[in-house]
């Protein structure tokens, strides 16, 4: 009975943290609509309208985060509860305090942990820069670029991934031959006259 309390509670504290997550990308996408639509009307400035979005996606990571610390804080009673009644004493002590010491390590993770910068572009999976996670219709992946960053549509960045990586690395020269330097060769040299 007591387990079934503790799930219960923990699935309310799960929710709580879905339908924050969902307000908080709403918010952020509204402001970016109004924003977009005050560039393409002439109200702002490009300039004006990078700055302005960035800090809406910005602010839009730190609420998100102070969320899932909130809702990781949480969580470390029903933790602690849980691991408590899952052995006897003094072992279910023992199992308890250790599961809320990992529970307090995760959140002071999540709390020292800075949002994505790309300074060197590249592949996430290999410490650079291809990004995985949520699609922007589950809220995307808040990330912090700079001025004259480049980012690419998901579909051209699977059709071209080894092109990127190419320019990533510097390479695309010595991969792809400008159509300036191509030669072209007499296809009529060998026909007699």
């Amino acid at each position: 009975k007591v387990a079934f309390i503790l799930e219960t509670l923990s699935s309310a504290v799960d929710a709580i943290g879905n339908i924050t997550s969902q307000a908080i990308s709403i918010r952020a996408d509204n402001e970016l609509r109004t924003l977009e639509e005050k560039r393409k009307k002439g109200l702002i400035s490009e300039k004006k309208f990078e700055k302005e979005s960035a800090a809406i996606k910005t602010e839009a990571a730190k609420k998100q985060r102070a969320a899932d610390i909130a809702i990781a804080l949480a969580k470390i009673p029903l933790i602690f509860l849980q691991a408590l009644v899952s052995a006897p004493f003094p072992a279910g002590l023992i199992i308890a305090s250790i599961a809320s010491g990992i529970a307090l390590a995760q959140v002071a993770l999540l709390a020292s942990s800075p949002l994505p910068q790309f300074k060197h572009g590249g592949q996430v999976s290999e410490k650079l820069g291809l990004i995985k996670g949520k699609s922007h219709t589950q809220g995307g992946v808040p990330i912090e670029v700079e001025g004259d960053e480049y980012v690419m549509p998901v579909k051209e960045t699977r059709e071209n991934l080894e092109v990127l990586k190419a320019i990533h690395k510097g390479k695309f020269k010595e991969l792809f031959i400008p159509k300036s330097q191509l030669i072209q060769p007499d296809i009529f040299a060998n026909i007699p006259n």
